[in-house]
């Protein structure tokens, strides 16, 4: 059934007796209620009709909350089979924007945010240790202050197509990260995005993609990082994988204290301060990369199908120093050296043709 919805109350009333199969289409307007929005566990969507908390066609609805510390403009309780999406979280007066707790089996997809979001809050999606299978998929986002976009512990979370940047960040106290991932998280996935435009000039500058805490079995893969102050940091965590990435003119593109048994590979380096610092060359795997005017040096002994030092390559983009940064195209170039150069049995059927995988985050053709 569809349930329109044009208020708060109406809103609330909707998602406390949601049905498997609702879709609570939102009307143009602000929503707003002291202490957020809330979905009481129990109330379940199902594998295949779950609930659909969406703007209804042609509206931009805002979901806000007053007087919100302590808490979430929306808190779902412990819930599965909810999707979210097409709307904006407003200005965040509390913790957090959407808070999923333990939740299971949840989608947001294109949530936007009313305006850049500040140190009134922690995070814009949060969930807690026990939280499974949820997917992040699409957003455009700024950050000005302490706050960061993600934060989770979740077993199986999947970030994918999200443009994170124009932030000025000059206090950067107890910021982890602007995407954490910690506290025993398992099998994460960062995908297909970029990120961009974040220096930090505190005395600790944050982490962009920070995972620690015994966080296992995670990929970052066909990410644009340019220009942020520190790109994939990895502390305490293991069976990582960081491979199919751009990493162009950053602070330290990827810093690696864990000695746990990470892959880095098929990436490309170039025209950063640092490419890798505290390189664990004997419990990673790194291999098929290329190095490429980056400051610093890069420690010998590593594997010699990485291009460095002498041996670096200019990678041959499109189009990588256009003044407009939407303009940017980090695909390699038909005369790319960095072409069918990658591990021959990684993948077995290169997506974009060839003989072999390529290099960096977009595959030639």
């Amino acid at each position: 059934r569809v349930v329109s919805v044009t208020n708060a109350t109406e809103l609330q009333n909707a998602l406390t007796n949601a049905l498997p199969g609702d879709r609570i289409e939102l009307a143009a307007g602000t929503y707003t209620q002291s202490g957020g929005f809330s979905i009481l566990s129990g109330g379940n969507g199902t594998q295949s009709n779950p609930v659909t908390l969406t703007a209804a066609s042609g509206q931009t609805p805002i979901i806000d909350c007053t007087v919100c510390s302590g808490t979430a403009v929306i808190t779902a309780n412990s819930v599965s089979y909810w999707v979210f999406k097409d709307f904006t979280v407003g200005t965040v007066n509390g913790n957090w924007g959407i808070h999923l707790k333990t939740s299971k089996n949840i989608r947001l997809e294109n949530i936007g945010m009313q305006a850049q979001i500040t140190s009134v809050m922690d995070s814009l999606f949060k969930d807690d240790n026990g939280a499974e299978d949820i997917v992040i998929d699409g957003g455009t986002y700024t950050f000005d202050t302490h706050a960061s976009l993600i934060d989770s512990s979740a077993k199986n979370i999947i970030i994918r197509n999200i443009v994170v940047g124009n932030i000025d960040q000059t206090v950067n106290t107890g910021v982890e990260g602007m995407i954490e991932l910690h506290t025993n998280a398992e099998n994460a996935i960062i995908e297909y995005s970029r990120f961009f435009n974040f220096f930090g000039s505190g005395s600790n500058p944050v982490r962009f993609i920070h995972v620690y805490n015994r966080t296992r079995g995670s990929r970052i893969h066909h990410n644009l990082f340019y220009k942020v102050w520190r790109g994939v940091y990895l502390q305490d965590s293991g069976n990582i994988t960081v491979d199919h990435n751009v990493f162009d003119q950053n602070g330290d593109a990827l810093t690696d204290t864990t000695g746990g048994y990470n892959r880095i590979n098929h990436n490309i380096f170039t025209r950063n301060t640092n490419a890798i610092r505290n390189l664990q060359l004997s419990t990673n795997i790194i291999q098929y990369n290329d190095f490429y005017q980056n400051g610093g040096s890069v420690p010998a002994g590593m594997d010699a199908t990485n291009k460095f030092g002498a041996a670096a390559v200019d990678p041959v983009f499109v189009d990588w120093n256009n003044a407009a940064f939407g303009s940017r195209d980090y695909h390699l170039t038909s005369g790319s050296p960095l072409k069918d150069t990658g591990d021959s049995a990684y993948p077995a059927i290169p997506v974009g043709g060839g003989s072999r995988v390529d290099m960096g985050a977009y595959e030639y053709g």
